[in-house]
């Protein structure tokens, strides 16, 4: 199946450092955009300070999550998604518009742990997704 992942589950991912994550990302197409860099380079020391992984084995475990990530350009979501992602998205958290126009763009799943931007977006009609709690229980 395709999914959309947002940062947070990056960042949990990375600093966990469980090999449950692995299994996701082998058996799952996740996507996301290439926001992604931005949050992981301003989140880079936290992530390293709090890991529960040595230096070279989050060097190793990150690139292995990437390896099994697809990260897409802002070029490929049309002003249309971005537009309707931004009518969605503007009174709850902006910071989170490209993964939703990532989404609405290639109509796939939004997975993620924030259960404000879950819940607000549930209660706008926005159906296409998941929280991370309720995917694993699925899989």
């Amino acid at each position: 199946m395709n999914y959309i992942i947002d940062f947070n589950i990056l960042f949990s991912s990375m600093l966990s450092g469980k090999s449950f994550y692995k299994t996701l990302f082998r058996n799952n197409n996740f996507f996301t955009p290439d926001f992604i860099f931005v949050e992981l380079q301003k989140y880079e020391n936290q992530i390293i300070e709090k890991t529960k992984l040595e230096i070279e084995q989050l060097i190793s475990y990150t690139k292995f999550l990437f390896n099994h990530l697809k990260v897409f350009p802002n070029l490929v979501m049309t002003l249309k998604s971005k537009q309707y992602a931004f009518d969605l998205i503007k009174d709850i958290d902006l910071k989170d518009i490209t993964y939703l126009a990532l989404s609405i763009e290639l109509e796939i799943p939004l997975i993620t742990r924030d259960e404000v931007l879950f819940n607000g977006l549930r209660k706008k009609g926005y159906k296409n997704v998941i929280l991370f709690s309720e995917f694993i229980n699925a899989n």
